[in-house]
C-alpha cells in the first residue's frame, strides 16, 4: 500500500463531507483543486494514472482511488480479466473502450514480463485518450501497448461520430451517423476514425495470434464491435470476452438487446456468465430466456449502477473462474 500524503487525507475527508449522492446531484465543488495538488493523477498499485479534471468520471475516480491505492470500480472483473490472461500465456489482450486505462494499465506488466503476447487499447474520446497516452508514457509502458485513438465499429477505416457525455466520459457514445436527438445528455459530436478489429489487427501485426482475451465497454455499440471482429473470433484457437450489457444504451443506439443475445448464443460459446461486481461472483447464463430476464431486470430498475451487467463468454479456452449455476 502506498504511503498516504496530506493531500490523500484531504481527499478522503472531502469524500466523506460530500458523499456520492450529494456530489451526483450538485456536482463536486473544489475537487479540481484537490486533483491539481496531486498533479491530476492517482497512484494505482505501482503506477500512476492521469485524469481529466473537467470530467466527472475522472473526479469520481480520483476521490474513490486517491487513498485506496488500487482499482475499486470493476475491481472484480479486472482481476478475472488478468486471471484469464495468466491462464492462457501468449494471448492477445484487447481493451475496447479503454477510458483511463484500468484494464490496459493493469495488463502492461504482463506484456513486459512475457505473459501476454500483445496488447491493444482502443479509445475514441480525445481528452480521455490524451490522459491514457500520458499515463502509458509516464509509467514506461509505451513498448507494451498499441494505443489506438479510434472507435471500434462494424466496418474498418470508416467515419464515426463520437458523442461526449455532458457529465461522465464513461457514458459517451459512438454512432456511424451524425447527431441524433435520441442521445439525450450528450454534447455536440465530432468525427473520429472507425476501425473494425478484423482490419486493425493485421495493421498492427497482431493477426494470427492463437487466442485472445478482450474487454469491451462501448455504451450500447457492443453489437457493432462484435460484428467487426467476427473473422478474428472464427479464426482464433479460442477466445474469452468480458463486455458490458447495458440494455438502455443498446436501445438508444437502435440495437435490440434480445437480438444481441441471439447473436451471442449463435457464436456457439462454451460458457456465458454474468459477472456480479457487487457480490463478487459469476453466474452461468444457460439460455436466451435467462439472458432476457437479465435484460428485463436492467430495464426495470431505478437504482443507479444496476441498469447494466457485465457478461463473460468463453469458447475453446479453459475457464479459470469459479462460475455458479
Amino acid at each position: 500500500m502506498m504511503e498516504r500524503t496530506w493531500s490523500d487525507r484531504l481527499a478522503a475527508a472531502y469524500a466523506k463531507v460530500f458523499p456520492w449522492r450529494l456530489r451526483y446531484k450538485f456536482g463536486s465543488p473544489f475537487v479540481s483543486s484537490l486533483m491539481k495538488l496531486k498533479g491530476n493523477k492517482v497512484t494505482i498499485r505501482d503506477f500512476d494514472v492521469f485524469l481529466d479534471p473537467d470530467d466527472k468520471t475522472a473526479t469520481e475516480l480520483f476521490l474513490v482511488h486517491a487513498c485506496a491505492g488500487d482499482w475499486i470500480w470493476e475491481s472484480y472483473e479486472i482481476a478475472l480479466f488478468l486471471e484469464c490472461l495468466k491462464a492462457h500465456p501468449h494471448s492477445l489482450a484487447v481493451d475496447v473502450g479503454a477510458n483511463y486505462g484500468a484494464y490496459s494499465l493493469s495488463c502492461c506488466p504482463l506484456v513486459r514480463d512475457g505473459v501476454v503476447k500483445s496488447l491493444i487499447a482502443v479509445e475514441p474520446n480525445r481528452s480521455t485518450f490524451a490522459c491514457l497516452k500520458k499515463s502509458v508514457e509516464f509509467n514506461g509502458f509505451s513498448p507494451y501497448v498499441h494505443l489506438v485513438h479510434a472507435a471500434a465499429s462494424r466496418t474498418h477505416d470508416t467515419e464515426c461520430v463520437f458523442h461526449p457525455h455532458e457529465t461522465f466520459s464513461a457514458m459517451s457514445k459512438v454512432t456511424t451517423e451524425p447527431w441524433s436527438q435520441r442521445l439525450s445528455g450528450h454534447g455536440a459530436g465530432y468525427k473520429v476514425r472507425g476501425i473494425a478489429l478484423d482490419g486493425l489487427l493485421p495493421e498492427l501485426g497482431c493477426a494470427g495470434i492463437g487466442s485472445s482475451i478482450a474487454k469491451i465497454d462501448v455504451e450500447g455499440a457492443e453489437p457493432e464491435v462484435f460484428h467487426g471482429m467476427e473473422a478474428t473470433l472464427n479464426n482464433a484457437r479460442g477466445y474469452q470476452v468480458f463486455f458490458e450489457l447495458h440494455p438502455g444504451a443498446l436501445l438508444s443506439l437502435g440495437n435490440d438487446p434480445l437480438e444481441f443475445g441471439n447473436f451471442l448464443f449463435g457464436l456457439g460459446v462454451d460458457v456465458m456468465a454474468e459477472v456480479d461486481q457487487h457480490e463478487k461472483v459469476t453466474r452461468r447464463i444457460r439460455s436466451l430466456r435467462e439472458f432476457a430476464t437479465i435484460v428485463e431486470g436492467c430495464l426495470a430498475t431505478k437504482e443507479m449502477w444496476r441498469d447494466y451487467k457485465n457478461i463473460f463468454i468463453s469458447k475453446g479456452l479453459r475457464v479459470p473462474i469459479d462460475i455458479r449455476g
